[in-house]
């Protein structure tokens, strides 16, 4: 019976992230499936679509860590090249971070009541079951990340000075895969797993510890040095990741400001519970987080020191909410705000709003009549009820009535259904022109939308192929050159244009 609460978050969580996981809505965006188009080229032709074979996958914008797309490839296998078979893992994913935030948090507090509040927290929070729908990268990073630091507190209870090394080289591999789940998640793992144990100096007084020790970080840079090779060598992401760098021009008085407005942002009233995150795909126009988190999280600051079981371990989880912005205030491409970049660091938000609601229940201890203080904690429970159930049904109304139509141009609404269009007409054309479409995703789109055409693919409409007979043209553009004849309008979900399918029948100017 004492996981009943435990299993019951679970579930609600689950539903959370599963609930409509099969339909198209949002659709399947090319920052998606571009891990797809390039896992399936690997497994067809033994290398990547750029003709290499590395840690990381082939993407037009910069390599990617490869967690997600393999473990997503391995899922379509089994439930189908759907949104269902690429998205589960994200969800999967999702559930098993709600269960080693607990984990976590019951190490940090060895109170259950803490740890549940906080795993309840973690599991409604808008931000999180986002990210544990949407098959990306970011989904791949907590149950990793989690799950090393859950290892690595169980280590270093202070109660077992002798550090067992099962335990340490579990927690190895896990932070050794940290470079292969997404871009900062190295960079999260490395400030929370160094200060962890710079705030824990006795494990290193035992000779069998420092031995141990050094065997645990040599896994992990095994592990590691593969992808770290990549993220600081390899031209085309190292490229990509000096021009988004918020001190790319140097450290002056600008780029400074831009650190810290993008740094305390996320603190921001605006970002936790008014409108989020900007960018419709990163769920831009819904708070972060619900609006009664904050005082949680404010009240659980100022509360930790008296929850949490050790001193080091109070200050490791400032250093942890003093880390969360800096994924984002360390890059600057346009974004004040940005949720992915953060995720490492966000569920310190939630582990505080939990102590913070935890001591709003311990007050209760303090009342001396029994009748009040039983009346205080049914009411405790009841607003906590009522707040979790009223919030949960307004997202829940928002996330999948409003957010799919409000979202469709950013999600490239219509993608699918403009390319089924070409594929229902290209047993009677020689090839297609694609025109309008972002030049980040376009290759990604035909090679996922159109593997196995008979027809020529040509990206670029001023190719004179195009102007030859026996063309198709795929333009998200509302103008067209004279000589093509419309065959098919096509709509994204928000009933606005998105591409048209022309034919050219007779060569232009003939």
């Amino acid at each position: 019976m004492r996981y009943v609460p435990l299993v019951a978050v679970l579930v609600l969580g689950a539903a959370l992230r599963l609930f409509l996981l099969s339909t198209d809505a949002p659709p399947l965006f090319a920052d998606e499936f571009e891990q797809y188009v390039s896992v399936q080229h690997i497994v067809t032709h033994g290398v990547d679509i750029d003709g290499t074979l590395k840690p990381f996958l082939y993407s037009p914008l910069m390599r990617q860590p490869p967690i997600y797309g393999l473990t997503a490839y391995a899922s379509t296998r089994v439930l189908g090249n759907t949104p269902l078979g690429w998205r589960f893992p994200a969800a999967a994913f999702g559930i098993i971070a709600i269960a080693l935030l607990y984990l976590v948090v019951f190490e940090l507090t060895r109170r259950r009541p803490v740890a549940l509040l906080a795993a309840l927290l973690f599991a409604i929070a808008p931000i999180e079951v986002h990210f544990s729908r949407v098959g990306w990268e970011p989904a791949s990073v907590l149950p990793v990340l989690l799950g090393a630091l859950w290892l690595l507190l169980r280590a270093l209870r202070e109660e077992r000075p002798d550090v067992p090394f099962p335990r340490l080289a579990v927690a190895a591999v896990l932070v050794g895969l940290c470079p292969y789940t997404y871009g900062a998640s190295w960079f999260y793992s490395l400030i929370l797993v160094t200060s962890l144990f710079a705030l824990n100096p006795w494990v290193f007084r035992s000779a069998a510890n420092r031995r141990k020790l050094l065997a645990a970080a040599a896994i992990a840079l095994a592990i590691a040095a593969p992808g770290m090779l990549v993220e600081f060598t390899d031209p085309h992401t190292v490229g990509r990741s000096m021009r988004i760098s918020t001190f790319a021009g140097g450290v002056n008085g600008t780029s400074i400001g831009i650190f810290f407005n993008h740094y305390f942002s996320h603190f921001g009233w605006q970002y936790l519970a008014g409108t989020g995150a900007g960018g419709a795909e990163y769920m831009g126009g819904y708070s972060a987080l619900y609006w009664w988190y904050p005082p949680l999280i404010i009240i659980g600051a100022l509360y930790a020191h008296r929850c949490v079981r050790s001193r080091a371990l109070h200050v490791w989880l400032w250093i942890w909410l003093l880390a969360y912005p800096l994924g984002a205030a360390l890059t600057n491409d346009g974004q004040t705000t940005h949720a992915a970049r953060t995720i490492a660091g966000s569920p310190i938000l939630c582990i505080f709003a939990g102590i913070g609601a935890y001591a709003l229940v311990s007050i209760g201890s303090g009342i001396t009549s029994q009748f009040w203080r039983r009346c205080y904690g049914l009411g405790l429970a009841a607003v906590l009820l009522a707040f979790t159930a009223g919030s949960v049904w307004s997202f829940s109304r928002w996330y999948f009535d409003v957010y799919p139509i409000a979202s469709a141009q950013a999600w490239e609404s219509g993608a699918r259904q403009a390319f089924a269009a070409v594929r229902a007409h290209e047993q009677g054309y020689d090839r297609v022109c694609l025109s309008g479409f972002n030049p980040l995703h376009v290759d990604t789109l035909q090679r996922y939308f159109l593997a196995g055409t008979p027809l020529t693919v040509i990206e670029n409409t001023d190719d004179p192929a195009c102007r030859r007979a026996r063309t198709l043209v795929l333009s998200t553009r509302f103008w067209f050159p004279l000589g093509l004849t419309p065959l098919e309008t096509i709509r994204g979900a928000d009933g606005k244009h998105f591409a048209t399918l022309l034919a050219r029948n007779v060569v232009q100017g003939g």
